[in-house]
């Protein structure tokens, strides 16, 4: 019988982060909560200077930050048989240490891959993915994978894989980075995103909102907010003083053609001001994009999957990049074409022209849309009950 239930998390705890893990629910279903925040770790410079709003920090006792490696392993590897981790650390060479430990233990654990975003196009393998970076491959780029990639392969082969895997659309599993650890004995519980727990959650509420003439952009928290970039390591050639003018550019073309009003659904690590000026002024809002895109006519972005409320709400997408996307050779934006594909629409480059047929964006091809929700918000058929509940209802038969 499961009494303990652990979550390890590679950043800093918010609100939004407990929250997606329906922290309440889980205490609510008579397990033992404790929350594990490893960024002083996994991502020192992230817990170091990441700006996080005071209101939005999660401050319940049931909370640890954790600082002292070797103590916390030592801890994970001695767990029993009455205890279930949820280990969302993305396994690389930072990480592989915690999924060693755990495999150690006696306890169940699972990795949780429900929030994928296309990574190929459909039809493509792994096999695949591989070949077209391989010819992207440069001597620094050859050295800096093996020394990423040997000791996570090591320990991988020297570990059990997990007893769960948490999945959300029928692809969710081969589109994650952790995918791969899926052993032959792991158990798939089939659930869904987040974002249709709270699609679940606010149903009647989206349901009785007013439609407005809006076109909601989905930001990202780069360039103003470093916060994504800072957790995967990787270098933002976006910058405020061209980023921002291009995009407001865009926004004002839309508004025109469209006669539509572009509103900024803030990310959760951007604490943006209400009408930023970078923004051209625009009502930016964190915490509300579900009910934005619900009532909106719109959706704008590049690659957010936030899109997942653009498909359960049958709502338009442009996907877009600009200049500065294509700045470094490193910088791939492939995986953004093949959002594209998947939601039935094209990448466009606003810096390229804005002379388009933006009328020909509100179309839908609902083909794509249907597809993309089965392969990555829910597959057909499965419970229509918060995910962390399914998941509670099996652990509870341990």
């Amino acid at each position: 019988m499961i009494k303990h239930f652990y979550i390890l998390y590679g950043s800093p705890i918010t609100q939004h982060i407990y929250k997606f893990f329906e922290g309440d629910l889980i205490e609510n279903n008579n397990f033992d909560l404790t929350l594990y925040d490893l960024s002083s770790i996994i991502h020192p410079a992230l817990y170091e200077g990441a700006a996080i709003e005071e209101n939005n920090n999660y401050k319940g006792n049931n909370k640890q930050v954790i600082f002292n490696k070797k103590n916390i392993l030592k801890l994970l590897s001695s767990l029993k048989e009455d205890s279930f981790v949820l280990n969302a650390l993305t396994y690389n060479n930072g990480s592989c240490d915690f999924y060693r430990a755990i495999s150690k233990s006696k306890a169940f654990y699972a990795i949780d891959v429900d929030v994928a975003i296309p990574t190929f196009d459909e039809g493509n393998t792994y096999v695949d993915t591989f070949f077209r970076r391989i010819k992207k491959i440069t001597i620094p780029k050859l050295i800096r994978y093996v020394k990423e990639n040997v000791k996570p392969a090591l320990i991988k082969r020297l570990s059990r894989p997990p007893d769960f895997v948490i999945a959300g659309g029928e692809s969710s599993i081969k589109h994650m980075p952790n995918g791969h650890l899926v052993g032959k004995t792991t158990e798939i519980l089939w659930t869904h995103t987040s974002d249709y727990n709270n699609y679940l959650e606010n149903s009647e509420k989206t349901g009785q909102k007013k439609y407005k003439p809006t076109a909601v952009f989905l930001c990202g928290s780069a360039p103003m907010f470093l916060r994504d970039n800072l957790a995967i390591g990787i270098h933002c050639p976006l910058t405020i003083d061209v980023y921002y003018p291009s995009l407001c550019r865009f926004f004002d073309r839309i508004e025109s053609e469209l006669s539509l009003t572009v509103e900024i659904a803030a990310h959760p690590g951007a604490p943006h001001p209400k009408n930023p000026e970078y923004f051209g002024g625009r009502l930016t809002q964190q915490g509300k994009t579900m009910e934005m895109i619900a009532r909106s006519k719109l959706i704008l972005s590049h690659g957010s999957a936030a899109c997942n409320y653009a498909v359960i709400f049958n709502k338009p997408t442009i996907q877009f990049i600009t200049d500065q996307f294509l700045i470094e050779a490193s910088r791939d934006t492939d995986h953004l074409e093949v959002f594209a594909n998947w939601l039935g629409t094209e990448l466009i480059n606003i810096d390229e022209t804005l002379d388009r047929d933006w009328e020909g964006y509100l179309e839908i091809n609902q083909k794509a849309y249907k597809n993309y929700k089965q392969h990555f918000i829910k597959k057909n058929g499965g419970d229509e009950l918060n995910s962390w509940q399914i998941v509670a209802n099996r652990i509870k038969k341990i």
